[in-house]
């Protein structure tokens, strides 16, 4: 339920060899391996403490400025409110505040954070749908899409095409490509 030391990532290492069996070359690829505690849970788990700290600790200032919401109402928080006995994720979340305020984070910088953390909730709320007449992806409603780009201060139209027709580099070309529903729920979902 709260392993705090629960390795989050990993690393792939490949190494190349040539016929003559001499290194050739490799790379090093980092992993996140716990997307899936990200946006679902067992029953009784938790995801990320922070969201939590940040949902019961955040004042009527910050509940207004990051747009935050009740425990319910993010699909990446699947069981709610979860509590850990003995932890009072309020005064874990000031803990956190302070040791950030210590490390002399600016006051701007923490914002960016908690409307970092406060967008990553509102991005399990997006429901795309697929159309009728194609394999095309589509959101039909942009209210999530608009809370999330205000958060981040950034268009929503370019937000929202990222999913639905994201650039890729064929060659020396970039070309766009319609997601299909399953593609686009892959990267929230």
């Amino acid at each position: 339920m709260k392993n705090d030391n629960s390795s989050r990532f990993g690393k792939f290492i490949r190494i190349n060899f040539d016929t003559s069996g001499f290194i050739a070359g490799a790379s090093i690829e980092t992993y996140l391996l716990e997307k899936s505690r990200a946006i679902r849970q067992a029953k009784d788990e938790r995801t990320f403490h922070i969201f939590y700290q940040l949902l019961r600790g955040a004042d009527a200032k910050m509940i207004n400025d990051f747009l935050l919401e009740d425990f319910k109402c993010y699909h990446y928080l699947t069981h709610g409110n979860v509590s850990i006995s003995g932890i009072d994720d309020g005064e874990e979340f000031q803990n956190t505040f302070k040791a950030m305020q210590i490390m002399n984070i600016s006051t701007d910088d923490l914002n960016s954070i908690f409307r970092t953390i406060s967008s990553v909730l509102q991005m399990g709320n997006m429901q795309f749908k697929q159309e009728r007449n194609s394999d095309q992806a589509t959101l039909p409603d942009n209210t999530v899409a608009q809370k999330i780009c205000h958060l981040l201060g950034i268009p929503v139209t370019d937000f929202v095409r990222s999913f639905l027709k994201p650039k890729l580099k064929v060659g020396r070309d970039f070309v766009t490509k319609a997601q299909t529903q399953a593609q686009v729920s892959f990267f929230i979902l």
